[in-house]
């Protein structure tokens, strides 16, 4: 099974972090500004969301 982002959007903070530090297009963006996990596929498991995200609500999984 491969590894994916999941974010806590309750307490995501729309920083859009992620998007910033993602080089594998795993993210996109909904109407109100906050991330999505859009292709969870591309996702190689570097952690770089993960340990830029300021508020720590991505995290990964199988």
């Amino acid at each position: 099974m491969a590894i994916h982002p999941v974010i806590d959007l309750d307490n995501c903070i729309a920083d859009q972090a992620c998007l910033q530090y993602c080089t594998k297009d795993v993210y996109g963006l909904d109407d109100d500004g906050k991330p999505t996990v859009d292709h969870p596929e591309n996702c190689d498991g570097c952690e770089d969301c993960v340990t830029n995200c300021p508020t720590m609500v991505i995290s990964l999984v199988e």
